[in-house]
């Protein structure tokens, strides 16, 4: 069974995060594009983090006009408060019901 939560996607991209996630989003791209990946800084300047590593993604503009449209119309994207918070399910009235019953 899988976890994930699709946030947006089509044919070119999968946005989702895992359930009980709340500290990360996944980007799943299924489109032609371009891939960097380094370890250290690109910035010589940036002596603090050496071993840092960098992927850089190059995309069509289309594809990511709609990963950015699918994240500001999802109930995560428009609920700040959601990033890092703790998972809470909530019970189903049902069950809650059942709880209260003697054995």
């Amino acid at each position: 069974m899988s976890t994930r939560c699709t946030i947006g996607h089509d044919e070119d991209y999968h946005l989702y995060e895992e359930c009980f996630d709340t500290s990360n989003v996944y980007l799943q791209l299924d489109t032609k594009f371009e891939a960097e990946l380094s370890v250290g800084s690109s910035d010589w300047r940036d002596t603090a983090a050496p071993n840092r590593v960098m992927l850089r993604v190059k995309m069509d503009v289309k594809v990511w006009r709609a990963i950015a449209e699918a994240w500001a119309k999802s109930e995560w994207g428009a609920r700040p408060d959601r990033d890092y918070s703790k998972f809470a399910a909530e019970m189903p009235e049902w069950i809650e019901e059942l709880a209260k019953k003697p054995t």
